[in-house]
């Protein structure tokens, strides 16, 4: 398994089948510029875990509150950039 931190709160965990440590390019030209930044970015391996951090027992309210708090302290201002996904 391996992670990518896509932004500063949203980290997404890849498992691969064949054991592979890299993300295969796709074909699809509109995910091109995505897929070049998670293989960029991708960090790992990770070590398997008895009790990994799943959304049924994630501190969701505190991690939301925080997100939040952090905004609002900077004024309203983004201050990360946004994926090339986003509207």
């Amino acid at each position: 398994m391996r992670t990518w931190q896509a932004l500063r709160f949203n980290q997404v965990v890849l498992g691969f089948r064949d054991g592979a440590h890299a993300v295969r390019s796709t074909r699809d030209p509109r995910l091109t510029e995505l897929t070049a930044l998670m293989e960029r970015d991708l960090s790992g391996p990770v070590a398997p875990s008895e009790r990994p951090w799943t959304d049924d027992r994630a501190p969701v309210e505190w991690i939301t509150d925080r997100m939040i708090v952090a905004f609002a302290a900077r004024g309203g201002e983004l201050d990360e950039v946004l994926l090339p996904t986003a509207p």
